[in-house]
């Protein structure tokens, strides 16, 4: 039976089997989305925009609005991150790689860690 989502997400330790890293991964995505229409509805009415029709936009509203958009977006991307991170680490354990594989990526190194016969593709690299 899969760990539940919500279920030691913010812990680094432990594991995490694959169909609850996939729907940690679907509820982070749909968070995601959520906050950047929420994050784009915020930033066009913010700028004033939304009332208006399209012929009556200023390009000083226009630019305000896609600033702040892309802050509030780049705020909810490194929200998302570090909320996804523990999980990624926790499905790292149950791989038996170690938590650092996520920050180092998907590197030979990481993947020679868990592969130590001499036929392994992996130590070939």
């Amino acid at each position: 039976m899969s760990k539940p989502v919500f279920q030691d997400f913010l812990s680094t330790s432990g594991r995490r089997d694959r169909s609850s890293y996939v729907l940690a991964s679907l509820v982070h995505l749909a968070i995601g989305a959520v906050g950047l229409a929420v994050a784009a509805v915020a930033a066009f009415s913010l700028a004033g925009l939304l009332p208006r029709p399209a012929g009556q936009v200023s390009h000083e509203a226009l630019a305000l609005a896609l600033l702040s958009f892309s802050a509030l977006g780049f705020l909810q991307g490194i929200v998302l991150f570090f909320v996804h991170l523990p999980v990624a680490i926790q499905r790292c354990h149950d791989i038996g790689w170690g938590g650092w594989s996520v920050p180092a990526g998907s590197s030979s190194a990481a993947r020679r860690s868990s592969c130590s016969s001499p036929s392994c593709p992996a130590t070939k690299a």
